[in-house]
């Protein structure tokens, strides 16, 4: 994540709201926080190579990999922007379009 996406998806709308010193106040937290969220930051999972290992993923249901990967198109996920501070691992519901992706995905497994 870029500092510049930090600050405006954590920090803007409190440098709206803010007076002149607590903007200073803020201004100096910012790199320590985003320090702080990078390290926490789960690593971008290259699929190519997870695939190799992990050959068991390709005969799951789709939505236990929307599961799996932490993606917010299936059934529950758990909430990947909330800050480190806060984060915790309870299962929310997600948009539920795994039946959807599996219409269309039937067919292009069913070829290969």
């Amino acid at each position: 994540m870029k500092i510049s996406t930090f600050i405006g998806i954590y920090y803007n709308h409190r440098l709206q709201k803010a007076n002149f010193i607590k903007k200073i106040y803020i201004y100096l937290i910012i790199p320590i926080n985003y320090f702080i969220e990078k390290l926490n930051y789960p690593k971008t999972i290259n699929l190519d190579e997870y695939a190799k290992y992990k050959k068991k993923l390709f005969n799951k249901k789709i939505n236990f990999l929307f599961q799996y990967f932490n993606s917010d198109k299936g059934d529950k996920f758990i909430n990947q922007y909330t800050r480190f501070s806060k984060k915790n691992n309870k299962l929310i519901k997600g948009h539920k379009y795994a039946d959807y992706y599996e219409m269309f995905f039937k067919k292009i497994k069913k070829k290969n």
